[in-house]
């Protein structure tokens, strides 16, 4: 049976990119003030993890990814658009079997084949802690609440100084 991924950090690789493709798509739709960092680096990464789980599966596939295979560079340049971009990448690696010519393609196959990529739990676990850490870092430094508070800060720590003189 015809599969997207057959290694693990290939799997990996393209379900982070996925989940992280998902939350800059989010992100980017929310009108808080700290979005407009966080949506760019986390779409940015899920191109990455896109591109780089493409590489290990066209490698382990007996392609020679960066010299000698016109896919991977269409597959990167496919993780881009927003939407259609991560079921374009998938379709190219369900497409691409190189030595491991099985069924012939169809659609119906590929729908099923994209619940059968299996993560880790603990790897998504993870990455969904850091994309939640790093949303609300960007969120601290742009809203306008927190910054109020520093300044309160700053300035009580003054007036406490000329209190005690």
């Amino acid at each position: 049976m015809r599969e997207i991924a057959y290694t693990t950090l290939g799997r990996n690789a393209l379900s982070t990119g996925l989940v992280s493709h998902i939350a800059a798509l989010v992100a980017g739709m929310m009108t808080v003030s700290g979005a407009q960092t966080f949506s760019p680096m986390a779409y940015g990464f899920a191109c990455l993890a896109l591109a780089f789980g493409v590489y290990k599966e066209m490698k382990e596939r007996g392609y020679a990814p960066v010299t000698r295979s016109l896919g991977f560079f269409l597959a990167a340049a496919a993780s881009v658009p927003p939407v259609i971009g991560p079921i374009a990448v998938l379709l190219m690696l369900y497409i691409a079997q190189g030595k491991r010519k099985g069924e012939p393609f169809n659609v119906g196959g590929m729908l099923v084949s994209i619940p059968r990529l299996k993560v880790n739990p603990l790897v998504l676990f993870l990455f969904l802690v850091i994309l939640f850490v790093f949303f609300a870092l960007s969120i601290i430094q742009d809203d306008p609440y927190f910054k109020k508070a520093k300044e309160g800060k700053k300035g009580q720590g003054n007036i406490q100084e000329s209190v005690k003189k």
